[in-house]
């Protein structure tokens, strides 16, 4: 029985203890209530806007409001509003056009919310004075007057919307000129006394730049000149080995003249069998004095095998140079075979220039 009281007890000190219940705050409320929205109004008259607002939290009155427009931008707020939350403002400084006019409301907490509607202003109507107008006269029947901008009314073929054969001397369309400049480029055809190479290219006239396409773009008689946009190096290739000489480049549309190698791999410009196809053995400098005839930046030798004889009585050998590796186009022994001579063992050789490459 005591439990029993003391559990009792304990449920009354849990309900009574100190707890506080957090309250959310939510965005107020705005609408626009008049005028209706999409209505039409004369340019100049006031118009008032009624509204609604109110929050959870905040009296009405409190609320931060802001009336704008998208074509006026902001307004100063100078409306009134109520106890209830109802909002009344006018104005007459909005602009002819379709206006999308908006009332955002903010609270202390700064949640905001907003509400829109359209507008528009408009001029006001004018009477129409009915004017008594002459009968106008097609004389060549093709649909237009003279005063309709018919400017050569005895020919049909002749009116505003005809169109304008070019370099004929005729302004067939009435625009005032004759069709000279048919690609627009602001330059006239080279027929009719202009500077125009092509008339019907707007990107070839005089400073255009020169590209890479087989035209004369920039009409100063040379096609695909030197330096021309999408132009590629091409080097010079004076003995046609297909090798361009190393900085001997220009950018060039294509292959021209003596700059025709697409490389620039040749050591000697001059010299048609020094390049780097080269695979023989020279027995003779270069022009300049230099033995790299396959210009790969190195002087091979053609061999740095060494001759020898061995002793009585097997007398074997090996095949190379007899007396020391001689320099390129230097003149040597070469050993190619060893003979008995009674119980020695002697070299057989020949003179052989060193080649090298």
């Amino acid at each position: 029985m005591r439990s029993f009281h003391l559990c009792i007890v304990a449920m009354i000190l849990s309900c009574s203890s100190d707890k506080s219940l957090a309250i959310r705050n939510v965005r107020p409320t705005v609408v626009i209530h008049s005028p209706p929205n999409g209505s039409e109004h004369i340019a100049d008259e006031t118009i008032e806007f009624v509204a609604q607002v109110g929050d959870d939290q905040d009296p009405s009155d409190t609320l931060i409001r802001s009336w704008s427009s998208d074509l006026d931008g902001g307004f100063a707020d100078t409306s009134v509003v109520d106890e209830g939350g109802s909002v009344l403002w006018a104005t007459s400084q909005l602009t002819l056009g379709t206006h999308t006019i908006s009332l955002q409301v903010v609270d202390s907490e700064g949640l905001a919310a907003s509400h829109s509607i359209n507008v528009s202003i408009v001029l006001p109507e004018e009477e129409e004075e009915e004017e008594e107008e002459e009968e106008e006269v097609d004389l060549d029947n093709d649909g237009f007057t003279v005063e309709d901008g018919d400017c050569d009314d005895t020919d049909a073929e002749v009116h505003p919307y005809a169109e304008d054969y070019p370099y004929d001397g005729i302004d067939q369309d009435c625009d005032g000129t004759d069709l000279t400049d048919q690609d627009g480029d602001g330059h006239d055809a080279m027929v009719v006394g202009g500077d125009d190479c092509n008339d019907l290219d707007e990107s070839s006239h005089p400073g255009a730049n020169e590209v890479c396409d087989g035209e004369d773009t920039d009409c100063d008689g040379t096609v695909d000149e030197e330096d021309a946009e999408y132009c590629d190096s091409w080097w010079l290739d004076a003995d046609d080995d297909g090798f361009g000489a190393e900085g001997e480049d220009k950018c060039l549309c294509g292959p021209s003249g003596d700059y025709t190698a697409d490389n620039d791999d040749d050591c000697d410009d001059e010299n048609a069998e020094a390049n780097p196809d080269f695979a023989g053995w020279a027995t003779t400098a270069m022009d300049g004095g230099g033995w790299d005839w396959d210009c790969n930046g190195t002087n091979e030798l053609e061999t740095t095998d060494l001759g020898t004889c061995g002793d009585w009585p097997s007398c074997g050998g090996t095949v190379g140079w007899r007396d020391g590796i001689p320099a390129c186009g230097e003149t040597a022994a070469w050993q190619f075979d060893c003979s008995m001579d009674g119980v020695s063992c002697r070299d057989v050789s020949e003179a052989r220039i060193m080649g090298c490459r």
